[in-house]
């Protein structure tokens, strides 16, 4: 056999190529189906997921809105978790997909990171934060997904507050919201105007500043009728400190002389509607007392501008903020000289009393309780806590003369607003005064100036009586079962600042007659309960006692306190609602 001509024969499926091109279509045809499916599937799932943002966002709202001071964090965690699940639910779509609700403080610093501005637990409820979650299926993408059976993969939007978790079923989209209430009010304690008699007002303000301070009635007037608006304060303060880029918790924050603040506070008079020069004028004549003292104001004791905070100075009343220029410059006066011992003489028009003599000193206001706060439910603000001492010298000369000094401590009273209300325009706002202690007993400065303990004062030397001795007396009255009481502002209260009072109770009238009653005598340091002489130094003392009820009350409202009683201002109230934050 020729092996030529017998060489090894191929199968002919080696060399054919039918068919191929139908291969290639087939898979294409396959890859082509697939994207399809997945572009379906995609289109359907960025619809789900903008479908449920929108209804986080709507139930963060209308959570955010619900809102109440008047409730416990408890209480309006209840609230939001029952109102976010009805906005969902009245959208069409099951309660179930509310997976988180949480109530919280939100912060709108732009210095604090995004993560950061909402804390929980809250400190005071103003925010609320919805998260929901909702399973959508595949469409068409199982046929792709098939081969991943069993493998989950999470995505996180970059842009957005949802995220996607793929399973072989399909994928779980997640959406997360949070809204801030922006139902606002202004709110401020103190106490109504004093009287410009008695001399106190010039006194409590000579003592003050330092130097002797002569009101006439009509300078008195004009600061007592005039308003001044915080936010052109804030401005024409910036504008005169040389800051024209500032934020208003930035100036609250600054140290500014008291001379700048008492000036720029006659500047934002003359804008004021309907007010005269002679507001602007007395407060300048106060200002130019007060130009040679460094002393400083922490305006951030008085003021909390809240949710505007964040804003920059420039004298647009987001709100309705006035207040009064007398308290204003008080208020101002009684910062820079906290804790300071402050003297001075009355000497008018003291209804038989010889002389009087008053002492004061001035606590720290709670850290982050101011005099005038804007926010939501829950802001809190404080008087200051106040120490007096009135030595009065009376008596029937030359019979009898008594020294008497009476020594008032006020603690710090409080307000919160519990709850603002919109259509009409109306607020809550729950207010308790201070304790208060009354002493008829020898209290020294070194007492007053530490507000680190009560003072326990021994008697106090009242009087020499030729062949007796001398005369001495203690005393002490008190009120402090006091409670919260509600006060309601309507529309019309606010917008007239119309003050609202715990109690319309004379305690401090109460108070001097108790301790008069219960005065212990003592006779060169012995206690005495009997004597033929007795009866007339308690007369005298009854006598003496009738015109310093007046004395004092007229010091204390000068200082922006009251004995067993806050007067409260609702002066503003603002209505939007609630918005989204990030």
């Amino acid at each position: 056999m020729n092996p030529s001509r017998d060489p090894v024969r191929r199968p002919r499926f080696v060399d054919d190529r039918h068919g191929g091109l139908s291969m290639l279509a087939v898979v294409t045809l396959l890859i082509f189906v697939a994207a399809a499916a997945l572009a379906v599937d995609v289109g359907s799932f960025r619809y789900h997921r903008q479908v449920l943002q929108g209804q986080a966002d709507m139930a963060a709202l209308a959570a955010a809105e619900s809102l109440s001071g008047a409730l416990s964090t408890a209480e309006n965690q209840a609230v939001a978790e029952r109102v976010a699940a009805r906005s969902v639910t009245a959208n069409g779509l099951p309660a179930s997909i509310v997976s988180a609700v949480t109530i919280g403080t939100y912060t709108a610093d732009p210095s604090l990171p995004a993560d950061r501005r909402f804390a929980t637990p809250p400190t005071v409820p103003n925010a609320v934060r919805v998260e929901l979650a909702s399973d959508t299926p595949f469409i068409l993408g199982r046929i792709v997904t098939a081969v991943q059976r069993g493998t989950a993969t999470t995505t996180a939007e970059p842009t957005t507050k949802t995220t996607t978790t793929t399973t072989p079923a399909g994928v779980t989209l997640a959406a997360r919201a949070t809204a801030v209430n922006t139902r606002f009010a202004a709110i401020e304690i103190g106490s109504r105007l004093a009287q410009l008699k008695g001399g106190v007002v010039n006194a409590v303000l000579g003592g003050l500043l330092g130097g002797k301070v002569e009101l006439t009635l009509l300078d008195y007037n004009g600061l007592a009728s005039t308003q001044i608006d915080l936010f052109t304060f804030s401005k024409a303060l910036a504008t005169r400190i040389g800051v024209d880029t500032i934020t208003y918790d930035s100036l609250t924050s600054t140290q500014v002389r008291l001379t700048d603040v008492l000036y720029a506070a006659a500047d934002a008079s003359r804008t004021t509607a309907g007010a005269s020069t002679t507001t602007s004028n007395a407060i300048v004549k106060l200002a130019n007392l007060a130009a040679t003292s460094s002393a400083t104001v922490d305006l951030g004791r008085l003021f909390d501008f809240g949710p505007y905070g964040g804003s920059n100075v420039d004298g647009q009343a987001l709100i309705g903020a006035g207040v009064n220029a007398l308290d204003m410059v008080t208020a101002c006066l009684q910062i820079a000289n906290a804790r300071h011992y402050v003297q001075a003489d009355i000497a008018a028009d003291l209804g038989g009393l010889v002389a009087a003599k008053l002492a004061m000193t001035v606590g720290e206001r709670p850290v982050g309780s101011p005099w005038v706060s804007i926010g939501t439910s829950g802001i809190h603000v404080h008087t200051a806590q106040i120490r007096l001492l009135l030595v009065v010298t009376a008596g029937l000369p030359p019979l009898l003369q008594l020294k008497i000094p009476i020594y008032l401590e006020v603690a710090a009273g409080s307000a919160s607003l519990a709850q603002t209300t919109c259509e009409p325009k109306a607020a809550t706002v729950s207010a308790i005064p201070g304790v208060v202690d009354l002493w008829l007993a020898d209290v020294s400065e070194a007492d007053m100036i530490d507000f680190t303990t009560k003072p326990s004062p021994p008697p106090a030397e009242l009087a020499t009586i030729l062949l007796v001795g001398k005369i001495g007396g203690l005393a002490h009255a008190s009120i402090s079962n006091l409670h919260a009481d509600n006060l309601q502002f309507s529309a019309a209260d606010i917008a007239d600042r119309q003050p609202k009072s715990t109690s319309t109770v004379d305690y401090l009238a109460s108070l001097l007659t108790s301790a008069t009653t219960d005065l212990r005598l003592y006779v060169n340091g012995i206690p005495v309960v009997s004597g033929s002489w007795i009866a007339g130094v308690t007369n005298v003392l009854a006598q003496a006692v009738a015109p310093v009820d007046a004395l004092l009350a007229n010091a204390l409202r000068m200082l922006g306190v009251g004995v067993g009683v806050a007067d409260v201002w609702v002066t503003g109230v603002r209505c939007d609602g609630a918005v989204l934050v990030d």
